[in-house]
């Protein structure tokens, strides 16, 4: 009993390892690479593109409509415009967009230590916070005023009170995230690839960030910047619309 009650007051010391310090990771051009690839996987995940984030779109639009009454209360919740904040597949939108925002910050943290090409160095960059951009640019519109978190954090005990960023400045940070991009983004990628995000994929959602903003002028602006350049970004319209 003895031995017991002194190895039960033990004081263990325990350093945490589950959070990627972009101190220790980052050391290599795979390493930057990997960092700005882990983010996608968070943006095609189930609960954001890959299912949640469209049907939420979707159910609270005019697209569709539940069939099935049976189907679970979040989405019915959803179609009849009864939702609060316990909704589940709101949350799971919610989650995982601050998840994907995480992966970028430490990516666009942690890609500067990095010795490689300054050119192609500056492209990682941009592509992580052009993909920060697009996270926040569906979390500022479903919800209006959110937490805007633009660095990377290692310590989750400083963001337990975090409060609101007006949706005006996260709109701001939106914009300089866009035009970092389109600065820093390559016009093609090898083997003619389209779904890493070019300059003019950040033109286009920088047109659609103005376009909710209602500054149609710096709309057109950007969206003829695409037409524009088509050819030089390798876009085209397919000869026959069933391709």
């Amino acid at each position: 009993l003895c031995f017991t009650s002194l190895f039960s007051c033990t004081k263990l010391n325990e350093e945490p390892v589950s959070i990627l310090d972009p101190k220790q990771y980052f050391k290599t051009e795979a390493d930057a690479e990997a960092s700005v690839m882990g983010i996608y996987g968070l943006l095609a995940n189930a609960d954001f593109y890959g299912r949640r984030l469209t049907m939420v779109l979707q159910l609270l639009g005019d697209d569709i409509d539940i069939a099935d009454i049976g189907t679970q209360s979040s989405r019915i919740q959803l179609n009849s415009f009864t939702h609060d904040a316990s909704n589940q597949d709101l949350l799971a939108v919610w989650k995982t967009a601050y998840l994907g925002i995480g992966a970028a910050n430490a990516a666009i943290d942690g890609i500067p230590a990095v010795t490689m090409n300054e050119a192609k160095k500056s492209a990682l960059i941009a592509e992580a916070r052009l993909l920060r951009a697009l996270y926040y640019y569906h979390l500022v519109q479903l919800f209006g005023d959110i937490p805007y978190i633009g660095e990377f954090v290692s310590d989750p005990s400083k963001v337990i009170a975090i409060s609101k960023t007006p949706a005006a400045k996260v709109y701001e940070n939106i914009i300089a995230d866009c035009e970092y991009a389109i600065v820093n983004l390559p016009d093609t990628y090898a083997n003619n690839n389209k779904a890493r995000p070019s300059k003019g994929a950040a033109q286009t959602l920088l047109a659609s960030v103005y376009m909710v903003l209602k500054k149609w002028d710096d709309a057109a602006k950007m969206a003829e910047a695409v037409i524009n350049d088509a050819n030089k970004y390798q876009y085209a319209l397919v000869k026959d619309y069933n391709s």
